[in-house]
């Protein structure tokens, strides 16, 4: 978690929108996309991030 607020991982994914892909991401900044899929699938798993199954986008969970 900290390496991920440490590396504005959460901030990269906010600015790109709602159409965003690991892949997409981990272009952008440099990350190995397998590995960040993982990563993003365990922030998922926390109710940190929602993934978008149809569209295979990651969006910031909305916290209300």
């Amino acid at each position: 978690m900290m390496q991920c607020l440490e590396m504005g991982l959460f901030d990269e994914i906010e600015s790109m929108g709602e159409s965003c892909t690991p892949e997409t991401i981990a272009k952008k900044c440099g990350y190995d996309a397998a590995v960040l899929e993982r990563l993003l699938n365990t922030l998922a798993s926390y109710n940190l991030l929602q993934k978008d199954c149809n569209r295979k986008g990651i969006s910031i969970c909305d916290s209300r």
